[in-house]
C-alpha cells in the first residue's frame, strides 16, 4: 500500500503567527484609541478593530496549535485522500472526484479546488449545519463544496497539484476496500 503523508509546516506556522500577533496588536490599538479616528462614526471603528482582534486572535491559536506538534494535514492512497483539520478528517474516495483545479485568489492565495461528481450530495450529506454553510460558501466561490491550501503545508501547490492528479489517474475507477 502506498501511502503518501503530508505534514503542516512548521516554517509557514511561525509566518502565521508572527503576522496574526502583529495584526491583533494593531485591532488592539485600534480599539483602545478608537477616539483618535474620528474620521470615521466609532461604533465602526470599534467593531471593526473587535473583528480584527477576533479574527486574527484566532490565527494566534491556530498557529501555536499548528506549532506544538508537526500535526498530519493530508493523506494520499489507494482509496483517496483525507483531509484533517483542527477538529476533524474528510475522507473523499477517488471516485468521487472528477478533477482537481489551480483557483487563485488575490495575487498570492491559491487553492486546489476538488471538483465532485456530485458536490450537493455531499453538502446533503453533511451533518453539521455550519459545515454546510461553509461548503455553500465555497461552493458560490469555486464550484466546488470541497478546496484545499497548501499554504499550512509542507508542499507547494504546484507539487501538490501534481501529485493529486498522478494519484486520481492512476486509482480512479479501481475498487480498492477502505480503511480509515
Amino acid at each position: 500500500m502506498n501511502r503518501i503523508e503530508i505534514y503542516t509546516s512548521r516554517k509557514k506556522a511561525i509566518l502565521l503567527l508572527i503576522a496574526a500577533l502583529l495584526f491583533a496588536i494593531g485591532g488592539t490599538y485600534m480599539f483602545i484609541n478608537a477616539e483618535t479616528f474620528s474620521k470615521y462614526p466609532l461604533i465602526l471603528v470599534k467593531s471593526f478593530s473587535a473583528f480584527t482582534v477576533l479574527f486574527f486572535g484566532l490565527g494566534v491559536f491556530v498557529s501555536i496549535w499548528m506549532l506544538l506538534k508537526n500535526r498530519l494535514a493530508l493523506t494520499i492512497d489507494e482509496n483517496g485522500l483525507t483531509i484533517y483539520s483542527m477538529f476533524n478528517s474528510q475522507f473523499i474516495d477517488w471516485n468521487s472526484i472528477k478533477n482537481f483545479v489551480v483557483k487563485n485568489m488575490g495575487r498570492s492565495q491559491k487553492f486546489i479546488v476538488i471538483e465532485l461528481k456530485n458536490p450537493h450530495g455531499w453538502m446533503r450529506q453533511e451533518r453539521s449545519a455550519f459545515k454546510r454553510k461553509t461548503m455553500q460558501f465555497s461552493m458560490n466561490l469555486v464550484d466546488s463544496p470541497l478546496s484545499l491550501s497548501s499554504d499550512s503545508m509542507q508542499i507547494s501547490s504546484e507539487s501538490l497539484l501534481s501529485l493529486l492528479n498522478e494519484n486520481l489517474g492512476k486509482y480512479q475507477n479501481k475498487t480498492f476496500l477502505h480503511k480509515q
